[in-house]
């Protein structure tokens, strides 16, 4: 972990994420409570969730195919200044009391982070070394579980007590440093740069060969796909936990928030843990290992005798959660070619997030019916099926095929 910490560029990447991250958490909770209090309308609420979740289908991908085509780096700092902009703007609307403005608004910024989110998955192979690529994307779930610690309190408590307006200006503040931080990054000029040479007419084909990349590969299949199954668990969970925690344990928002954070506290101590192994933990092993983990921990959490043991629990559950999506980036890192990359990852952001709606839409349809707690179980059912899945198709058969799946593909 002290060597990929040394790494300067590296170190300054992540410094820019975990500080725009944490603009992002504040932002990501403090714009739909000011929502509901200004309209105390639930569907106006749910729609705030909608324009921050939307632009991970409908952009995310495409955003892949111009972040192969533009130079990376600078791809990440116009998308902080934009994401910066727009935010000011949003600042203006709700002075002027435009609340509609909100909407379109945040969907542009959401928008604007897929762009930042796939240059920033694309560039991370030319700041490290190959070995370190596993510390790095432990370090980066670190970041990411702190900002889940530290940004909705702050979120909650900047907005109950200076208001929105500081939230905002806070957001826009933590995109501005992030894009500081980039432009001191050294990055050296791509060194397979054959992709996306073609005019805009050639976005469809170039989109295309990102997928077909994905679909004629064994390894990059089986992680979309398992990964694809684990967060259709993950759907189900989301939409349920609020229930769960009402109906078997007599809890409110409290509680709720109790599992919340011990989950991402469970994921930062996994994260740093992960970062300090890297070199000696191979990743196709730790995606199976990781997604049977998170099913026999939901089993013990549904079947908990109080909240307390719960939530220990829910610690506990943020370890295999951060090893199996850790190695399943780390996967992707170490096979898909530099050309590729960008348009990989983004398809990769999109497929988590079709398959978390369609698990969020089954446990909404059948909650009701069904009652929370066999829901719950399919969603560990999903993960076990994750995990399986990923040992027959990722398990090397001899140390030949191991070699191999270490080298970049590309289409042939």
């Amino acid at each position: 972990m002290v060597e990929t910490l040394r790494n300067r560029n590296f170190t300054l990447l992540w410094l820019a994420q975990l500080i725009s991250m944490t603009g992002d958490w504040v932002i990501f909770i403090a714009l739909p409570i000011y929502i509901y209090e200004q309209t105390g309308s639930v569907l106006a609420t749910g729609a705030m969730f909608i324009s921050n979740l939307l632009p991970r289908l409908l952009v995310g991908s495409v955003a892949g195919v111009f972040v192969d085509r533009w130079n990376r780096k600078r791809t990440m700092i116009i998308a902080d200044f934009l994401r910066a902009a727009i935010v000011i703007v949003l600042l203006g609307a709700i002075a002027a009391e435009q609340l509609w403005l909100i909407f379109p608004l945040a969907f542009l910024e959401s928008s604007a982070s897929q762009f930042f989110n796939q240059a920033k998955n694309a560039v991370l192979p030319q700041l490290v070394k190959r070995r370190q690529l596993v510390t790095a994307n432990s370090l980066n779930a670190t970041s990411e579980n702190l900002t889940r610690l530290i940004g909705p309190p702050l979120g909650g408590a900047l907005i109950g007590i200076l208001g929105v307006s500081s939230v905002l200006l806070l957001d826009a503040v933590t995109y501005a440093m992030s894009a500081a931080l980039i432009m001191l990054i050294s990055v050296s000029r791509r060194p397979d740069d054959t992709a996306g040479q073609q005019g805009t007419v050639g976005i469809w084909t170039e989109w295309l060969g990102g997928l077909r990349l994905v679909a004629h590969n064994r390894r990059h299949s089986a992680v979309f796909i398992s990964v694809g199954t684990a967060m259709f668990g993950l759907g189900i969970l989301n939409a349920l936990m609020i229930v769960f925690v009402a109906e078997v344990f007599g809890g409110g928002a409290l509680q709720l928030s109790s599992l919340l954070a011990a989950q991402a506290g469970g994921g930062l101590a996994a994260g740093l843990l992960l970062s300090q192994l890297g070199r000696n933990l191979q990743p196709s092993r730790l995606i199976p290992l990781g997604a049977v983990g998170m099913a026999v921990l939901l089993v013990a959490i549904v079947n908990s005798p109080n909240l307390a043991f719960a939530i220990v629990l829910t610690a506990v559950l943020g370890a295999p959660i951060v090893a199996f999506f850790v190695s399943a980036q780390t996967l992707l890192h170490r096979g898909v070619s530099d050309a590729y990359r960008g348009r990989v990852f983004g398809a990769f952001s999109t497929t988590q997030a079709l398959t978390m709606v369609g698990g969020m839409g089954l446990a909404t349809l059948l909650g009701d019916w069904t009652g929370v707690l066999p829901l719950m179980h399919v969603a560990a059912v999903a993960f076990v099926a994750a995990g399986a899945f990923a040992a027959l198709r990722l398990f090397p058969r001899s140390s030949e095929e191991t070699l191999d799946s270490e080298r970049p593909a590309r289409i042939r």
